[in-house]
């Protein structure tokens, strides 16, 4: 009735989940495929504004976390943010569209930075023993400087063996489900007995320091559930440009986000058609089930 035109991917017989994954072993993560698949069904909400502006080419020197519970757009976010970092150009047009179609002055001539290589990684999934481990397999320098940290002997890479890295090669380091992999850690027990989280802390700090020191080598976010972890306050000793997901807006936020990602065109419907077209059934649902009330209840 009011036009609405369902995705392709949700006209099959079986309804997928609009749940983002940003790495997939088929190659069908949020972060593996086209710019264009993911910025055409993302909406741009407060939380996407409040992201794109910490990673803004004139940023504060700081970590950022999004914290927020499950189905927020957390990883939705942290894929765009992928994006940005990899084909910055794509996602500044995105931004500039949406600014001039909805008025958005905060996307409006948005600069990102250049030549950063995105590493995002959902790290709850065990994939790697240690979170150095995927650093050094994804940097065009890894394995030199995972050699030098071998040669070294230490429990974990020093802050040298990564500044210099990145040095070389200016890294974006987008961390999925970071509480969750940071509190199933666990220090063995006795003196011999791997520190995993101890050692965890520790690296945490460093990469959290160079992203503070040194912003034009390292851009370092996270996802949290909640501020009540540790995972948490390792990095928030760092005060980090905090997005959080369960702000005053942020459930009109993921209505506009979700109703986005099912219809193509969604944001061009009048909020008029639409009042007319939905009046009558709530009309008639307040008089079945609140009609005994006054009217100003």
């Amino acid at each position: 009735m009011l036009g609405l035109t369902l995705r392709d991917e949700f006209r099959g017989q079986h309804l997928p989940s609009t749940a983002i994954s940003l790495v997939e072993p088929d190659g069908t993560g949020a972060t593996q495929v086209a710019p264009d698949k993911i910025l055409s069904i993302t909406y741009p909400t407060g939380d996407i504004q409040t992201a794109l502006r910490a990673f803004h080419g004139s940023r504060p020197p700081r970590p950022l976390v999004l914290q927020g519970s499950r189905g927020k757009g957390k990883s939705h976010l942290l894929a765009l943010l992928h994006h940005a970092i990899a084909t910055p150009q794509q996602v500044e047009n995105w931004a500039n569209e949406w600014a001039a179609r909805a008025g958005i002055s905060t996307l409006q001539n948005l600069q990102l930075p250049r030549r950063f290589l995105p590493i995002s990684e959902p790290v709850h999934q065990g994939e790697f023993k240690f979170l150095w481990d995927f650093i050094f397999a994804r940097h065009p320098e890894g394995q030199r400087f995972l050699g030098q940290f071998q040669a070294s002997g230490e429990l974990f890479p020093r802050k040298s063996i990564l500044e210099e890295m990145f040095r070389l090669r200016p890294t974006a380091l987008l961390l999925d489900e970071f509480q969750k992999w940071f509190d199933s850690l666990h220090d063995q027990p006795g003196t011999t007995g791997i520190k995993w989280r101890t050692n965890a802390e520790r690296f945490i700090q460093i990469l959290s320091e160079i992203a503070c020191e040194q912003p034009d080598r390292l851009i370092f976010a996270v996802s949290v559930l909640d501020n009540q972890t540790e995972a948490f306050r390792q990095i928030h000793r760092h005060h980090p440009t905090i997005v959080n997901f369960e702000g005053a807006s942020a459930n009109d936020d993921r209505r506009k986000m979700v109703l986005h990602r099912l219809f193509e065109n969604r944001d061009v419907i009048p909020e008029a058609d639409i009042r007319n077209l939905v009046s009558p059934y709530g009309n008639e649902r307040f008089r079945l089930l609140f009609g005994n009330l006054p009217e100003a209840e």
